[in-house]
């Protein structure tokens, strides 16, 4: 539009400049072409008006010399009026040239005038004399003394002379001016030319500039275009792959969690049966525990991935150690590994530090998941962890496990897809194997967060070799253990949890669901504690006013007034007694806020009996007037 509207202006100033250069050059023409039509016009007149008197003046000079050779006085009488006409018309004749005669000639036709009027009255003269004496030599003699020495007849020979020469110099000025009136349009139009090539040239390369510019744009604005356009069919693709994904997941997620509930509600109903045997009955009660804790792990995979996508997954670098750790996870492990027929050790594979600075629940959970993947996908064979220390002299030295099975391996192009959320190596593995396929992708990120790495290596057929390589932090001063032999990693680990004895403390339970109540009271009365119920946090804060409890677990979840308010209410009150959170929340800052509330711990739902009773018998020991800092480590 800007482009369009910059010719336009352009050309209207082009094409008036043109306009008014030509219109200058006609109206000068004309005007000197009227010029030279008035100086013809008048100079033919007077060049005629003269011709006329000279004429007039020999027909003048015939008669009088017809009129003296007459001796008949009637003819000469014809003769004489002849003449006396010609004189009236060569006199009224000089009249009309004298007022259109120049200013400068006009004193030459005044003394023309002059000669010729002296000239008529002699003649009259001589013409009276003659006839008096009817002489015609009188006659002749007295005209030739009358007669001025300059006739008349040069007089008009003069006059005729001078103004052909003034039509000439007329003439000829006003070709001068028509010459100059032509090199005067011809100056203009070549100087229109000059002007019009001038502003075309600019608006020719102003239109090639833009039209360059132009197309530049427009090949930038295609490849633009082409790019989004290549990212929105990558997008899609992606956003379609993610929500096939997604779509897989659900269905895993409502496989996973339908198949262990399947079980809990189905052996729970064969529990009523009152022909069961203690033996049959103890084996359904470890079904619903076995499966009640496989759907109590998926969810927990869940919030897991849900913190880590949120960046909400806190990871505490304290001291650890790597012996423990694997300890544990060989004690959890072994059983599972025996059942379905495998071999399965633990080896050191060099000097391993005994501490280093880790999260030892993270470490653990990615251990526990690498060995139960191994374990699942082997149907015969072994599993075997290796663990060593790479780079121990140096500053930046790793604790790698690696994590051997002979299973069914993996493909490179379902190794590009295993640490994906949502999916595993194919749909047909969840069928088989089962799982949500998050485990993985769980252990790839905690391994980030850790600061270290997690890679695989694999082949269809012959296994795989899953590495996690993760850093020790400062090592000076630190053991080197190296052996790590079965029997030395079993007795570290607790085969049974000894309940925790609770005889004599008196415990605050403040809950609102009827089945949590009694579940919650039976673990602490069957540990030997004293326990009060309530269901909110009204009733809670005033019996911690009216009682005095070495314990107040409070759920955060209340009627009426919640756990925060009724825990704050207290604090502000100057209640000093150990206040432990009872909620189902475990997300990322939900433990933060419980304790900015005023809250001493946190235990999360569905609560283990053994961290109940070892939590409530630890805040019981606790001094009045303790600090929310001494509570134990999780």
């Amino acid at each position: 539009m800007k482009l369009t509207r910059r010719f336009a202006f352009l050309l209207i100033v082009l094409l008036v400049s043109v306009g008014v250069s030509a219109f200058a050059g006609l109206y000068s023409l004309r005007q000197q072409h009227h010029a030279l039509e008035v100086v013809m016009k008048e100079g033919t007149g007077r060049l005629l008006l003269v011709t006329d008197i000279r004429r007039l003046f020999r027909a003048m000079t015939v008669r009088e010399d017809e009129q003296i050779l007459e001796t008949n006085d009637r003819d000469a009488l014809a003769i004489h009026e002849s003449a006396d006409a010609i004189r009236a018309e060569l006199v009224t004749t000089m009249a009309t040239y004298a007022s259109i005669m120049p200013d400068d000639d006009r004193d030459a036709a005044a003394a023309l005038r002059r000669a010729f009027e002296r000239w008529v009255e002699l003649d009259d003269r001589v013409v009276a004399l003659a006839r008096a004496h009817e002489s015609g030599d009188a006659y002749l003699l007295s005209k030739s003394h009358a007669t001025d020495p300059v006739s008349w007849e040069k007089l008009a020979a003069q006059l005729v002379a001078a103004n052909e020469t003034r039509l000439s110099a007329q003439v000829a000025a006003a070709g001068d001016t028509y010459r100059v009136g032509r090199t005067v349009l011809l100056t203009s139009s070549l100087f229109a030319m000059l002007f019009a090539w001038t502003v075309g040239s600019a608006v020719f390369h102003g239109i090639r500039r833009t039209v360059s510019d132009l197309f530049i744009l427009n090949t930038d604005l295609e490849g633009v275009v082409s790019t989004r356009t290549r990212d929105l069919e990558v997008a899609r693709a992606e956003s379609v792959a993610a929500s096939r994904a997604k779509s897989d997941f659900l269905a895993n997620m409502s496989h996973e969690i339908r198949t262990p509930m399947t079980a809990v509600l189905g052996y729970a109903d064969l529990l009523l049966d009152p022909t069961l045997t203690n033996r049959d009955r103890l084996e359904h009660v470890e079904t619903i525990r076995r499966n009640g804790t496989h759907l109590l792990q998926i969810i927990n995979d869940i919030l897991d991935l849900s913190k880590i996508e949120a960046g909400k997954m806190n990871v505490e670098l304290l001291p650890c150690s790597p012996s423990k750790v694997l300890a544990e996870v060989a004690s959890l492990m072994r059983l599972r590994a025996k059942q379905k027929g495998l071999d399965f050790e633990v080896t050191f594979s060099g000097a391993v530090p005994a501490s280093v600075h880790s999260d030892a629940v993270r470490l653990r959970q990615i251990v526990v998941n690498l060995v139960g993947n191994a374990i699942k996908f082997t149907e015969r064979g072994s599993v075997r962890v290796f663990v060593r220390c790479s780079g121990a002299e140096g500053p930046f030295a790793m604790l790698v496990v690696q994590v051997v099975d002979t299973g069914i391996g993996l493909s490179p192009e379902q190794i590009s897809r295993l640490f994906q959320p949502f999916s595993q190596a194919d749909s047909s593995t969840s069928r088989r194997f089962g799982g949500s396929g998050l485990g993985l992708t769980i252990c790839k990120r905690l391994a980030g967060l850790l600061g270290g790495e997690m890679t695989v290596q694999s082949a269809i057929g012959r296994g795989s070799v899953f590495t996690l390589a993760v850093p020790t932090g400062d090592l000076t001063g630190v053991a080197m253990q190296h052996d790590a032999s079965e029997g030395l990693l079993a007795t570290e680990v607790k085969t049974a949890h000894t309940p925790t004895a609770l005889t004599g403390v008196r415990v605050l339970l403040a809950e609102d669901g009827p089945d949590n109540q009694r579940l919650i009271a039976r673990y602490l009365v069957r540990s030997g504690a004293d326990v009060t119920v309530v269901e909110n946090g009204r009733l809670a804060a005033d019996a911690a006013r009216a009682g005095a409890f070495d314990v107040v677990l409070m759920d955060m979840q209340m009627p009426e007034l919640d756990g925060y308010g009724a825990t704050s209410l207290l604090r502000h009150e100057g209640y000093t007694r150990p206040i432990i959170a009872l909620t189902a929340h475990s997300m990322a800052g939900d433990r933060e806020r419980c304790i900015r509330a005023g809250c001493d711990d946190f235990l999360t739902k569905p609560i283990s009996r053994d961290a109940l009773l070892d939590g409530v018998a630890h805040w019981a020991r606790v001094p009045r007037g303790h600090l929310a800092s001494e509570a134990p480590a999780a």
